[in-house]
């Protein structure tokens, strides 16, 4: 097929000796020669053909992180993990490639969604891949990250639903679908021949606290904004996305599942109205009737959003509290000094998701998405590597202390810490981790720090409000200690205190010793070891 050279060559750099099983394997994992320069249209002007272009992506193209359209996963990939290679760092950067080529084929998610297919977990793991299954809303793009550390790399398991919120995860309407095709989805992991083990992260909440809350309100006439209402309607949600998580614990070991938190919200005031009636679409007549109401509809502007946002989290991170589950918290690294969405993170023109362009395009913000997959959180403490965690994915064991690339430390959660004494709570990095429960008017109350001081500083929390609830939030602004630390950031919040000194917003001695952090600027977190 090759000449005489380029079989020569192609045979040295991945260490076969039979090149026809190499070329075999790749096309049963369904590359296309026409398909991958229609991919790549700058290897079309440079004058490649299809007979040439098996030959550029087996020599080169493998090298490029090219876009390999592939064939439905996991085809041909069980054949390729067994075909000997002497170079296993090619045989692994092939078989990632080809991967990612099938994970973009629309065949895809139907196949994965059908059952839990222990042959490609296998082949993902004997490949260096670490495998992660991420079910949730379309939010849930930014999951599907390409991070490698070496021959380690990330491997997405993207189960979408569209349209999903918290609320109707648990019910037997027709509206509640997702929650009963994820249960089903879960049961196949019965029939296994191994134990499944493969972490799952669940993103929900984001259509709840954007869309369907604001749905909710017009259907009820409420068209002015109560932060009452918003913080009902929160509860119940996550209270209803609790008994799906129940009912899913009961099927998948708790310990796999990761709840993640909801995004910061990404759309500005002026292009708000235009995404809700796009996102609810009917019939002339009824959108028609839905804009008119909506114009009657009192819309918090997109700080406040951003607020509702957090006090939704912390509701969330109460139920995770409560039910021994992870709670994987990636709404800080998008926000500014202010509390508001990051510029570079709004919605693209006709979207309401955050940019994962501006993220991907961004130096030192390309590791945003993999913030959320650190096995049992685990936060980098100083400010992120400079090539972002793309290029320094830190996959560490479980209990151990370690660094990325950058040397920038990072420590492990819940009761993970390498440096600790035993049995010690969370350490924060932008709040107060172990009690998450404020009183919902501190996510209105912030004026210069954003969201960093919105939280208690007392792990039970407060015991009793300031009689007004203005002068409660003047008083935790007087503090402001979740502020501790050498830069601007936050830095380590004490906990652990025993007795309330004064009857304010207060801060109080600690005995819990973490790993110390050293000074600076636009401190966040990072991708570490979710997927141990």
């Amino acid at each position: 097929m090759f000449s005489e050279e380029r079989t020569l060559f192609i045979s040295r750099k991945a260490g076969v000796s039979d090149l026809s099983s190499l070329i075999g394997c790749v096309k049963e994992c369904g590359f296309d020669e026409t398909s991958y320069l229609t991919a790549n249209a700058d290897l079309q002007t440079a004058g490649l053909d299809p007979a040439s272009a098996l030959f550029h992506f087996l020599a080169y193209g493998v090298d490029e992180h090219r876009d390999v359209p592939g064939g439905t996963l996991a085809d041909g990939l069980a054949g390729l993990t067994a075909l000997p290679m002497a170079d296993q760092a090619y045989a692994i950067r092939l078989f990632r490639n080809l991967f990612f080529g099938q994970l973009e084929n629309p065949c895809t998610a139907e196949r994965l969604w059908h059952a839990v297919d222990g042959g490609l977990i296998e082949s993902i793991r004997a490949m260096g891949g670490v495998p992660y299954f991420i079910i949730g809303d379309s939010h849930t793009t930014s999951y599907r990250r390409q991070s490698s550390n070496g021959t380690e790399w990330l491997a997405p398991l993207p189960l979408l639903c569209h349209g999903g919120s918290a609320i109707r995860l648990a019910g037997d309407d027709a509206r509640s679908m997702h929650g009963r095709e994820i249960l089903r989805w879960a049961r196949t992991t019965e029939s296994l021949p191994f134990k499944f083990d493969v972490p799952v992260f669940l993103k929900f909440g984001g259509i709840d606290a954007e869309f369907l809350w604001v749905r909710r309100r017009i259907r009820k006439g409420a068209y002015r904004f109560s932060l009452d209402e918003f913080d009902a309607f929160a509860r119940e949600s996550v209270s209803r996305y609790g008994l799906f998580l129940d009912a899913l614990g009961s099927i998948v070991d708790p310990k796999l599942l990761r709840v993640c938190s909801v995004f910061p919200s990404a759309l500005v005031e002026a292009r708000w109205a235009e995404r809700f009636l796009a996102a609810h679409r009917g019939t002339p007549e009824n959108d028609r009737h839905l804009a008119a109401e909506l114009q009657k509809t009192e819309i918090p502007d997109l700080a406040t959003r951003n607020r509702l946002r957090a006090l939704y989290n912390s509701h969330l991170r109460c139920l995770c509290e409560g039910r021994g589950l992870e709670f994987v918290d990636d709404f800080p690294p998008f926000l500014d000094s202010n509390g508001s969405t990051g510029h570079r993170f709004l919605a693209s023109a006709g979207d309401h998701h955050l940019n994962y362009d501006a993220c991907e395009e961004t130096e030192g913000c390309r590791g945003i998405g993999d913030a959320a997959l650190a096995d049992a959180h685990i936060f980098v403490l100083q400010r992120p590597p400079i090539r972002g965690a793309d290029r320094v994915l830190a996959l560490l064991e479980g209990g151990k202390l370690g660094f990325d690339g950058a040397r920038v430390a990072v420590a492990l959660h819940r009761h993970k810490y390498a440096l600790c004494r035993a049995d010690r709570r969370t350490m924060g990095l932008r709040w107060v981790d172990p009690q998450p429960e404020a009183h919902r008017l501190q996510f209105l109350g912030a004026d210069h720090r954003g969201l960093a001081a919105l939280e208690d500083i007392d792990e039970g929390g407060p015991a009793h409000l300031a009689p007004d609830d203005a002068q409660f939030l003047n008083g935790l602004r007087r503090l402001d200690k979740a502020h501790i630390g050498a830069g601007f950031e936050i830095g380590v919040d004490p906990i652990d205190g025993r007795r309330e000194p004064l009857d304010r917003a207060r801060i109080r001695a600690g005995d819990d010793d973490h790993v110390a952090v050293a000074p600076g600027i636009d401190r966040g977190f990072d991708l570490a070891d979710h997927l141990g």
